[in-house]
């Protein structure tokens, strides 16, 4: 399921007593083994744009301390911050229900170190664990009732 990195690095194996993203900390080692090769950590910027509206999702980033925001775009060009992600989540999230795009834009909010994984590969692991997949899903209906409390809020 891996793919090859460029420039003949050598990816580290990141443990998962390492990890500081909640969702991949309570994963079962063995859902966290099918998505370990392929995470690469990395730093991302303030500003930093992850998603943008009606282009497909190319990684998955699953923040550890920091913030990125999700931003709904109106067809009059207003903006609206519709919600966050921190290290209880992940972006992406549109790839758990089959879909390989979002109409919103994502991005980096407080600057963060965060673990990514590419979002073919990610999809991929979904298919091969259901447990992984329905793990990922609770997170998705709780960022679902975050959006619904902004809605409300507004």
């Amino acid at each position: 399921m891996s793919l090859p990195r460029t420039g003949g690095v050598v990816p580290v194996l990141i443990a998962q007593s390492e990890v500081r993203n909640r969702l991949l900390a309570m994963l079962a080692p063995s859902d966290f083994a099918i998505l370990q090769p392929d995470l690469e950590r990395r730093s991302l910027e303030q500003g930093e744009v992850v998603e943008r509206p009606g282009k497909p999702i190319h990684e998955v980033i699953f923040p550890e301390p920091g913030m990125v925001s999700v931003v709904a775009h109106t067809l009059t060009g207003m903006t609206l911050e519709a919600g966050v992600i921190g290290p209880e989540g992940l972006t992406g999230l549109p790839l758990l229900h089959g879909v390989d795009r979002s109409p919103n834009e994502v991005r980096v909010q407080i600057p963060c170190r965060a673990l990514c994984i590419p979002a073919e590969v990610f999809s991929q692991a979904l298919v091969s664990s259901r447990a992984l997949h329905d793990h990922l899903l609770r997170f998705a209906h709780t960022f679902q009732v975050q959006l619904a409390q902004t809605v409300v809020c507004n």
